[in-house]
């Protein structure tokens, strides 16, 4: 196979040579190392000594080798550990830039921010590939008149891969996918820094982080808000700042920012000045925020009232605006990180989406009702709970304490899972937005107050799954078209979501087409969610986003009110 081999990697070349994006020539992937390799590399060297080459298969067991193939170290999903200590070791030999190394497969790319902030602190650090742009799916329209996207097997064909092609950072049509707000956010050409003086005078530091123009192609526009609501706002001048440098600017206008209690933003957006050839004016090219006050719980001003609290025979809160009753959750609509890195498949025989409750009792506690009960998993571990609800002005209060053992180390999440009856499309939400993100996925989604529809709020990832969460949300309201509301409010940031979907209908649906929405408002409401990681073909998430033994103890509150602002019971 000499002679083909060299012949491919040459025509490849010679195709190629006027491409300016060309940086780097590869000698393919993932097929080994061996002499038609090294006669491909020398003939490259020969033609064109001016781009250097990259083969992971010869460096792939050993990044240190004394090989003349590749002139970077390019390994291939290595975990973040590994690549820092490589730089450690005093045996690196060239730039590592990781060929692949974030899976972008479904309801993916956790730890996408971690690994830039080790590329960025860690000298001999590169960069990376992720994997992949695009989704591969094709269209097929089905006997019923029906279009889905297509994926390995639903044309009968044998040996397939499944939904492994469907692995991109966009949809098979383009449409970005959450995954790509947060790398566009790591990427951004521009960063904005707090200073001593921000608070006070509305001072920033600027970074250009380009390596060949100043900022002048862009613009800038700034929000100053408290607990949603705009204080200030207008253009923000860009300072003259050259590749690679940090300049100040201030924030016209600045205000008063008091500690009132009230969540104090500010919000720097970077946006295209003029018409580009790859984008138009205005197009946003990053942002950055500065919480300029903490916020007080969003609970905390809740007035105890006196009442009855509904509860059913066997100790659930009931409402007139619940379909559901609150219930325990543990278990999610397995991601295809959770399918293929085998945790999906621990779950189910831990039976984590089998939780059958049993009355422990119930009592009273001055004005307050204390519900003991234990959920009793499927695979037959004990989960012991402790639910004390209070009347409140509007609604109840309700206190979580919930005792994980230690046999289920490593569960899908932590929270409470209702719904409403239907009707309730219209949402509104303080936290991170405004698109989808999770624990390890939230550096490229802001804080603020955000409104979409429940409908909208949803990821139709091609092979349903868990999907369309908000992170760090302190306060959801939804409403339906008669103005009625329903409020529910959280001691502290919560991973929250809101769909037409349940978990038991994502995990059974093969495609997105296949999934029907049920009239009902499902809301999950997790002190603990566990990461995203990228397991389908890389590493799983990092250990501060796993969920551990122990006791989880938070407080949320649901209050009820009809189109005049009145509580409804």
């Amino acid at each position: 196979y000499l002679g083909a081999w060299v012949d491919r990697v040459s025509r490849m070349a010679q195709r190629d040579k006027n491409h300016p994006s060309v940086i780097l020539w590869s000698l393919g992937n993932e097929s080994g190392h061996g002499q038609n390799h090294e006669a491909a590399a020398a003939w490259l060297r020969r033609y064109d000594p001016s781009r250097p080459l990259h083969y992971e298969g010869a460096i792939r067991y050993d990044w240190s080798s004394d090989q003349g193939i590749s002139d970077v170290t390019c390994p291939m999903y290595s975990p973040i550990a590994a690549i820092v200590e490589h730089t450690r070791t005093g045996r690196q030999r060239h730039p590592l830039i990781m060929c692949e190394y974030s899976h972008a497969m479904g309801n993916s790319n956790g730890t996408l921010a971690e690994y830039w902030d080790a590329i960025e602190t860690t000298p001999g650090l590169q960069g990376g590939f992720i994997w992949e742009f695009r989704d591969h799916g094709l269209v097929q329209e089905l006997p019923d008149g029906r279009r889905r996207w297509a994926y390995g097997g639903d044309f009968g064909d044998q040996p397939n891969d499944g939904n492994f092609v469907l692995d991109g950072m966009v949809w098979p049509d383009r449409r970005p996918k959450p995954a790509m707000f947060e790398h566009r956010q790591l990427a951004a050409p521009v960063r904005l820094h707090e200073t001593a003086a921000t608070r006070e005078r509305g001072e920033v530091e600027i970074e250009n982080r380009g390596d060949v123009r100043d900022l002048s192609w862009l613009r800038a526009r700034f929000e100053v808000t408290a607990d949603g609501e705009v204080v200030a706002q207008g253009d923000l001048p860009l300072p003259a700042t050259g590749p690679g440098e940090r300049a100040a600017a201030t924030v016209p206008g600045w205000p008063d920012v008091t500690d009132d209690g009230r969540e104090w933003l500010l919000t720097v957006v970077f946006e295209t000045a003029s018409q580009g050839p790859w984008a138009a004016a205005g197009h946003e090219v990053g942002w950055g925020q500065v919480v300029l006050r903490t916020g007080r719980a969003a609970t905390a001003g809740l007035q105890p009232a006196a009442g009855e609290i509904a509860l059913d025979a066997d100790g659930r809160l009931t409402h007139q605006l619940l379909a559901a009753a609150p219930e325990i959750s543990l278990w999610r609509a397995p991601t295809d990180n959770d399918r293929i890195g085998g945790f999906a498949e621990r779950w189910e025989r831990q039976g984590l989406n089998r939780l059958e409750r049993r009355l422990r009792g119930t009592r009273r506690d001055g004005e307050a009702t204390v519900v003991e009960a234990e959920l009793r998993a499927g695979g037959g571990a004990s989960i012991g709970l402790e639910r004390t609800i209070r009347p409140i002005a509007g609604g109840v209060l309700v206190e979580e304490r919930i005792t994980i053992p230690d046999e289920l180390d490593d569960i899908a999440r932590v929270g409470v899972v209702l719904e409403t009856v239907p009707g309730f499309e219209d949402a509104t939400w303080s936290g991170r937005g405004p698109q989808e993100s999770y624990p390890d996925r939230k550096r490229g989604a802001r804080l603020g107050r955000w409104q979409s529809t429940v409908s909208d709020l949803a990821t139709p990832y091609v092979r349903p799954q868990e999907h369309g969460g908000r992170a760090d949300v302190t306060r959801l309201e939804l409403r339906n078209a008669a103005g009625r509301t329903l409020r529910l409010s959280f001691d502290r940031p919560l991973q929250v979501s809101a769909t037409h979907d349940r978990d038991a209908d994502l995990a059974a649906a093969t495609h997105d087409v296949d999934l029907r929405p049920c009239a009902e408002t499902v809301v999950h409401l997790d002190v603990a969610h566990r990461g995203l990681g990228t397991a389908s073909c890389g590493p799983d998430t990092l250990p501060e986003y796993l969920i551990r033994p122990g006791t989880y103890a938070w407080t949320w509150a649901l209050e009820a009110f009809d189109a005049d602002g009145a509580p409804i019971a």
